[in-house]
């Protein structure tokens, strides 16, 4: 009698005009719910009847598999057979197709007896079937998308730490610590340059005051000794004089070029200031301000 009745329905439902729902989708979902609820019941043939009709509007595959567990419950394992057969038809996923073909053995080789049908709600039974994937995919799309919010917010965590590193690379400027270095070092050098300057003029007048300069004087072997002494001490020390100040200033100038092309703690240059590109035959060095 159930079995009539299924047809009887599903006959009904196939020449229905498309116009006669709003949207057959939502239409199948409706009966599919009144499915679930009657399964849940123990109202197998009130389930198969909804089952049915909710395939008439939307043939989905999961529905297939639905209506053979339903056939199942009903001790009706020949009609079960179809439609599990029906669903592994429609190329499903490889564990559902082995789900299916696995009820199927069990049809054939040990057919359960039919479940008594009962409207106790409080019995707890599984699932109606794949129908009910839709609460995984959406389960498995939150977990995708929690999986791609943790991997943004780690890599964004990385690019932060790859930032703050460059910002400490960058604001140690090993330039300024040498050109500061080589600053000291050309002042020294002046200030040397400076000394010897004066030590070189001291000879000087000691020799102009000796009066070694005048040649028509008669000096004595101790005076000529003395002027000569002061002539090599004042050409040393000028010599000295001239080759500090000359270093030291030429130090103390690549010291403030250091400074001109890494000023200090301003904002990042998107391009190097300084660069040094080597070839086989070439040395190029750019520099930018």
């Amino acid at each position: 009698m159930v079995r009539w009745t299924c047809l009887v329905v599903l006959c009904v439902a196939s020449v229905l005009p498309q116009h006669a729902f709003a949207d057959p989708k939502d239409e199948s979902k409706q009966h599919f719910e009144a499915a679930s609820t009657a399964h849940k019941e123990g109202r197998f043939s009130d389930a198969l009847n909804e089952l049915m009709v909710a395939y008439a509007l939307d043939p989905r595959p999961e529905l297939l598999y639905a209506i053979g567990q339903i056939h199942v419950k009903l001790g009706q394992c020949p009609q079960a057979i179809t439609f599990y057969q029906r669903f592994i038809d429609t190329r499903p996923k490889a564990e559902q197709a082995a789900r299916a073909q696995k009820a199927i053995e069990i049809c054939q080789t040990n057919p359960p007896p039919p479940e008594a049908q009962t409207a106790d709600p409080q019995k707890p039974r599984e699932d109606l079937g794949f129908a009910t994937s839709e609460n995984l995919r959406k389960a498995k799309e939150a977990e995708a998308v929690a999986a791609t919010e943790h991997r943004k917010a780690e890599e964004a965590r990385i690019a932060a730490e790859q930032e703050r590193e460059r910002e400490k690379q960058y604001n140690r400027h090993p330039m300024r610590k040498w050109a500061i270095v080589a600053g000291g070092v050309g002042v020294g050098a002046v200030i040397a340059g400076g000394v010897f300057a004066v030590s070189a003029r001291n000879a000087q007048s000691s020799f102009d005051n000796a009066g070694c300069p005048d040649r028509t004087l008669r000096l004595g072997a101790d005076a000529l000794a003395q002027c000569q002494a002061d002539a090599s001490r004042g050409e040393q020390r000028a010599r000295l004089a001239n080759i500090f100040l000359g270093a030291g200033a030429a130090v103390a100038a690549t010291a403030v070029i250091i400074f001109v092309v890494d000023p200090g703690n301003m904002e990042r240059p998107e391009a190097p200031r300084a660069a040094i590109t080597l070839s086989p035959t070439s040395i190029q060095f750019t520099a930018r301000w």
